[in-house]
């Protein structure tokens, strides 16, 4: 059963990347009329950019800003109104329960976490709670290499794709005490009508309207990845400007039309991974309480796929 979200309560959802992330947000942002709750974002349905603009301590190393070059007064800009057009949501929360959602928090470090942390308390001293999923290692690095493909870092180095559990994850126990923190597994098979949003919200207790749930962000074939990589590493590349977004949003929209099989990563490639990060494995499964993260060294069903 879901839990009631508590009057006052601040609630950060972090993702983490690639458990269905977008599609919460966008039913957040357009269609949640629980009058319990509120969410709070910073004019669009992702509020990962202007988190990273306001509250982290290099806002220029965000990815769109150095393929965008953005110039560092419009950075400071973006800072003012990140800050600004927080402290505004917070004002008008009054009972409700706030939801916020960025992916980027959990590339934050401590010190940052709890620089917004401390601003979000200045506002009646709400409890802070953070809540989030996370995907087997093997199924991240499979999403997570698309993700980078479509963002122009299409260089395969599997170890950058690992996940890294406890880095990311730690330091919320560490700001805001493990009793303040839900990790879930993502697990779409097990959620009510196979969909995040209906569990994201069954969880939290906000009421649910399951008719308008889109799917965003959606995988790629593995023609469609092999394509893309092959115009990544030896085509023009993502361009530059602000148009080239737009550029690439249509050229991965006309991948999805491709069909063909599901990428896969051959486990030569990622059973050395998963043996090098036992550990962190071991931690990630300990921390929300579940053996799930097997080290599965072998998938008869997947040998003979060739990854790109």
């Amino acid at each position: 059963m879901g839990r009631e979200g508590t009057s006052g309560e601040l609630i950060l959802h972090f993702g983490m990347q690639k458990t269905g992330s977008s599609s919460i947000q966008l039913w957040l942002y357009r269609h949640l009329a629980d009058p319990k709750f509120c969410y709070v974002h910073f004019g669009a349905a992702n509020s990962s950019p202007m988190v990273v603009a306001g509250f982290s301590s290099k806002p220029a190393a965000f990815y769109r800003h150095r393929l965008e070059a953005t110039p560092t007064a419009e950075i400071e800009r973006l800072r003012a109104n990140a800050r600004e057009r927080l402290d505004e949501e917070l004002k008008h929360l009054g009972s409700r329960t706030g939801v916020v959602s960025a992916e980027s928090l959990t590339n934050f470090t401590e010190r940052e976490l709890e620089g917004l942390c401390s601003e979000m308390e200045r506002h009646g001293g709400r409890r802070i709670r953070a809540v989030g999923y996370l995907r087997r290692p093997r199924e991240f690095m499979e999403s997570a290499f698309q993700q980078r493909l479509k963002a122009d870092l299409g260089e395969l180095d599997i170890y950058r794709l690992y996940p890294e559990y406890a880095r990311k994850l730690k330091k919320f126990d560490s700001v805001l005490g493990k009793s303040n923190v839900e990790i879930w597994l993502f697990e779409p098979k097990c959620f009510p009508g196979g969909c995040v949003v209906q569990d994201f919200c069954q969880r939290l207790g906000i009421a649910f309207s399951g008719s308008r749930v889109k799917r965003v962000n959606e995988a790629l074939s593995l023609p469609a990845v092999s394509l893309l990589y092959a115009y990544r590493k030896y085509g023009p590349g993502f361009g530059t400007g602000p148009q080239a977004f737009r550029e690439n949003e249509l050229l991965v929209r006309a991948l999805r039309e491709l069909e063909g099989p599901k990428f896969r990563f051959h486990t030569s490639l990622v059973d050395p991974v998963l043996e090098a990060k036992r550990d962190d494995i071991k931690w990630a499964e300990e921390r929300i309480g579940e053996g799930w993260l097997k080290l599965e060294v072998q998938h008869p069903h997947l040998r003979g796929r060739v990854s790109t």
